[in-house]
């Protein structure tokens, strides 16, 4: 439940490597299929998202996308910030 007045923001850390599936089975192209699915659904809602690591995701997901290693805590902060003013502003 959203509260008035706060923009919620989901901030996922990935190396994007699904192994794993939705059922708890072992399996990439599952785990795959259901981190996609996941990500449509996330975007869907309208929930604001940043994806950390992994370009296909966050297409998917509509999120926004920063690489890593190259990013330090300055640009992390600052990618969460402005994830979260862009979902205030309804971009």
């Amino acid at each position: 439940m959203q509260r008035r007045g706060d923009t919620p923001v989901i901030v996922l850390l990935t190396d994007g490597r699904g192994n794993i599936a939705r059922s708890g089975a072992p399996g990439r192209v599952q785990a795959n299929a259901d981190a996609i699915e996941a990500a449509r659904q996330i975007k869907s809602s309208g929930l604001t998202a940043l994806l950390l690591d992994t370009s296909p995701q966050a297409q998917a997901m509509g999120a926004h996308y920063l690489p890593l290693p190259y990013a330090g805590a300055r640009q992390l902060s600052q990618a969460v910030q402005a994830a979260t003013g862009a979902s205030q502003h309804g971009h």
